[in-house]
């Protein structure tokens, strides 16, 4: 079974995108421990063994991030560990194989629903037409 992810983090500063990348980025994610400062162990930890993203994109302190084959119940824990790092918002869309789609705001360190495919016919209809990628992440943050 296929699925992926789309993550869109706002932060804070440009500190903390630049941490958060860090952390995300195949070429600059550490190997050990000490190779970050003992405030960010914590992060460092939960993150060691986590997904890698296939792509990354930023626009002012804005991070889209996206997931091919990531575990749903891997995703609450990824983006804990990223805002200790300065996130001030974050969405998530989760798709399964084409029968599952839906929409997610991180609040009090989990993910709560706020859109889910069927529920809206003609938002499901625009939804597709964007082929559910970062325009339609905007859309259904911008209506919730």
């Amino acid at each position: 079974m296929e699925n992926h992810s789309r993550i869109r983090f706002l932060v804070n500063s440009i500190e903390s995108l630049n941490r958060i990348i860090f952390y995300l980025d195949t070429n600059t994610r550490p190997c050990f421990e000490e190779d970050v400062p003992i405030q960010e162990h914590a992060v460092f930890n939960i993150l060691e063994f986590a997904d890698s993203p296939i792509d990354l994109a930023v626009d002012e302190l804005t991070l889209d991030v996206l997931f091919e084959n990531i575990d749903f119940d891997s995703i609450t824990p990824l983006v804990n560990a990223l805002s200790l790092l300065g996130v001030k918002d974050c969405y998530v869309f989760f798709s399964d194989d084409e029968e599952y789609k839906a929409y997610y705001k991180y609040m009090n360190r989990e993910l709560k629903l706020i859109y889910q495919m069927g529920k809206d016919r003609k938002l499901d209809i625009i939804l597709y037409d964007l082929d559910w990628g970062i325009k339609a992440l905007a859309k259904v943050i911008s209506r919730f």
